[in-house]
């Protein structure tokens, strides 16, 4: 078989291979990350028209929610489960993204081996759906999927050879929408274009993709004032808090991406260019950085948030091993690499099999089979400083959600670590409490008369989020709200389940 047919084969049983991974995953409730579950329950209730602030809110930018919308709308049509929907849709986005990545290559570079280009296929794709783990179709790893092709466009300007105004636009407009998840990434984008500008001069950079890029940027940002005002001051509120989210510094450096990133820069620096590669090296080089950098920016620490510079640092590795190889020795190169991928994808997938098929329940299923046995489909409320594990309960019981927000996620923010350590019960009168605090408990009080949840469970798990090994109590915090504890009243504690006290209210109330 020639070297080209036999790349292409096993570029194609990569494929079949990588699809078993994501549908295996799409069946495991425990696989499927709390993030995207809250998305997916929140974009729900866009769908029905829901009010921003009233009925949902969130302190990430709202085009998430938007763009969420399309898979629940294509569940309901079809009647399948929208996590299924969802991850079939985030396959569809990566195949898009890298069929677009290799018609770049070949047009942009016809000189490059075609085995060559399907083992850089190959190779990305791989590290595209692998290496995000349990947090596939996290929105960094949306991003990652989205400026995919925009790299390459980019190492085309700098080699002087841009895109046409029509696969720029294309291009562009793509890498807008992933920008526009998580605007902190729009720094990966100012930091190719800034030097592309230094090797190229400022008219390099007036592009299709840029234009494209800004307009996006421009009709998402005139989106978010125009359907949900209210955005700006919850942006606020999480300038405010999230403060007690923070990591950390070392957090950055000793993690997966910090080792990944250190890895391709050194096959950067080691391994001298081909012609053909030269500029992608470059881009991917300064995009991974410039991702690295935005996520520390953020002072979370949390993985995900690196994710974006881990890939596009797995895919400078995969470039770089293509450049140690001369041309006329590329399919040596190929053939092997595609069947590393393959064997690591083989892997990855028997590992998922067994995961899914493992005897011991997972605690995403008993806790969802207690909310599907006792709500029986009605909402149920987690008091938890955490967006898991309430997602993706709610999603995979069947049960719906009694709040606005996630989790309580301002509350952190409201006390210092010090007013945490020192006396977790002296809790603040209302009196005493500041506007954003009052607020919180109003949104509680108020979803909780709503939704009527059946069941609450509350948090009492050792080390909770932001809130480490306090005694913080959820209900002694809210039930000194009259409103509350009226409302609290009505329940009745129903025991354990792993780390969360459960209560579930009276048949008669």
């Amino acid at each position: 078989m020639r070297p080209h047919a036999l790349a292409a084969a096993l570029v194609a049983a990569l494929a079949a291979v990588l699809s078993a991974w994501i549908a295996v995953r799409a069946a495991d409730p425990s696989a499927f990350n709390q993030d995207v579950g809250w998305i997916l329950i929140a974009a729900e209730r866009v769908l029905d028209g829901a009010d921003y602030g009233r009925d949902w809110l969130d302190a990430n930018p709202p085009g998430i929610f938007w763009l969420s919308a399309a898979p629940v709308a294509i569940a309901r049509a079809v009647g399948a489960p929208p996590i299924a929907v969802f991850d079939g849709l985030v396959a569809l986005a990566e195949l898009a993204s890298l069929a677009a990545f290799h018609r770049i290559l070949a047009r942009g570079w016809p000189e490059l081996a075609a085995e060559t280009r399907l083992a850089l296929c190959g190779l990305i794709g791989a590290a595209l759906t692998l290496l995000p783990g349990y947090d596939f179709g996290q929105r960094e790893h949306l991003v990652a999927i989205a400026a995919l092709p925009y790299w390459l466009a980019g190492a085309r300007a700098l080699a002087g050879r841009p895109l046409g105004w029509r696969a720029g636009l294309a291009v562009g407009a793509a890498a807008g929408v992933g920008f526009a998840i998580k605007p902190f990434f729009l720094l990966a984008w100012a930091a190719v274009e800034a030097w592309i500008a230094r090797e190229r001069g400022a008219r390099a950079t007036a592009r299709a993709e840029n234009a494209a890029i800004a307009g996006i940027a421009v009709v998402c940002a005139g989106a978010v004032a125009l359907l949900t005002p209210g955005y700006r001051d919850v942006a606020a509120l999480a300038w405010q808090v999230l403060g007690a989210y923070d990591y950390p510094w070392y957090a950055f450096v000793l993690n997966r991406a910090a080792l990944v990133l250190a890895v391709a820069l050194a096959a950067a620096r080691s391994i001298r260019p081909t012609p053909e590669t030269r500029e992608l090296r470059r881009v991917l080089g300064v995009a991974a950085l410039a991702f690295w950098v935005a996520a520390c920016l953020q002072q979370r620490g949390w993985s995900y948030h690196f994710l974006p510079a881990e890939l596009c640092g797995a895919a400078l590795i995969a470039v770089c091993a293509a450049s140690a190889l001369a041309r006329p020795r590329a399919a040596r190169f190929a053939v092997p690499a595609l069947a590393g991928a393959l064997l690591v994808g083989g892997l990855a997938l028997a590992a998922q099999v067994a995961h899914s098929h493992s005897p011991r329940p997972s605690p995403v299923a008993g806790l969802a089979g207690i909310a599907r046995d006792a709500a029986g489909g009605a909402p149920v409320l987690f008091l938890s400083t955490a967006v898991g594990p309430a997602f993706p309960v709610v999603n995979v019981s069947g049960a719906s959600w009694a709040s606005r927000m996630s989790c309580l996620w301002p509350l952190p923010g409201l006390y210092s670590r010090k007013e945490w350590a020192s006396d977790p019960f002296a809790y603040r009168s209302r009196d005493e409490m500041g506007p954003a605090e009052r607020a919180l408990v109003d949104a509680v009080v108020e979803d909780l008369a709503r939704w009527r949840p059946a069941l609450i469970f509350v948090d009492r798990r050792r080390d909770r989020q932001a809130i480490g090994r306090s005694a913080f109590d959820f209900v002694a915090y809210f039930t000194r709200d009259p409103r509350f504890a009226a409302l609290f009243a009505h329940y009745r504690e129903a025991g354990d389940a792993l780390s969360f006290r459960v209560y579930q209210r009276a048949r008669t109330s």
